[in-house]
């Protein structure tokens, strides 16, 4: 502190500074309450420089606490930027914690031109095969359920995805094209660690090849995910108690 609240006298044979008021705060008051022509108005705040969030439609901490002086005796958040809006994308841009809300991230992936990788080939009807792949990030890929029988066994398939601690990733899958009949999808929106299921299959009859194709989306949930870990998607052919999805 350096305001002069005191005058020196004698005591003991020494001057001393009478002045025993503590330290003064400078308040956003338009007044310079410590004595100090070099701190700002407001500075002893402490909201003073602090990160903020204006009076837009967003929750974006784009501005910082400050005393204007055409203002005295309120401090005011330097954010007047227009409301941040949602895009169909990685990132939060509405700083709500969630990505992609009011879209439907699926398809609009489709639309900006997604490749999808080709898994191959799996029995659906006879025998067994499993696929799995791993990632840490949106992907779509393309798997042949295949006709190995010609009796008129349905082909099946379960495809799972194992989102560990930390991530929250959704399950999409289409019969056929991406935005083609959609066989089902898997929503369980937490950061616990969870499997999210889709069981998929197609009505055989004795002579037609019936051999299909599915479309796999492993896309953002709600939650923001957490980079530094990997999803697990697994597909296995030929399995029990699957409903008819495409046909």
């Amino acid at each position: 502190m350096i305001c002069e609240e005191g005058t020196s006298e004698c005591t003991g044979g020494a001057l001393v500074c009478n002045d025993t008021t503590g330290d003064n705060i400078d308040w956003c008051d338009g007044t310079d309450n410590d004595c100090d022509p070099s701190t700002p108005d407001g500075s002893g705040d402490y909201r003073y420089l602090e990160p903020c969030d204006g009076s837009d439609g967003d929750y974006c901490m784009e501005g910082v606490w400050y005393c204007p002086p055409t203002i005295p005796s309120s401090m005011v958040c330097s954010d007047n930027t227009g409301t941040t809006t949602e895009q169909c994308s990685d990132t939060d841009e509405d700083c709500d914690g969630a990505i992609n809300e009011g879209f439907e991230p699926w398809g609009l992936w489709c639309d900006q031109g997604a490749s999808a990788t080709n898994l191959g080939s799996i029995r659906g009807d006879v025998g067994w095969d499993i696929v799995y792949r791993t990632g840490f990030s949106q992907e779509w890929f393309l798997l042949n359920i295949r006709e190995e029988n010609s009796s008129n066994v349905d082909l099946r398939a379960w495809i799972e995805l194992h989102s560990p601690w930390g991530i929250d990733f959704n399950l999409h899958v289409y019969c056929e094209a991406c935005r083609g009949p959609h066989a089902g999808s898997s929503y369980v929106s937490d950061l616990d660690g969870h499997i999210e299921q889709v069981r998929v299959g197609k009505d055989d009859t004795i002579w037609p090849n019936e051999d299909f194709n599915i479309v796999i989306g492993v896309i953002y949930g709600n939650r923001l995910p957490n980079f530094c870990d990997y999803w697990e998607l697994q597909i296995d052919g030929n399995m029990t108690g699957v409903p008819i999805t495409c046909e």
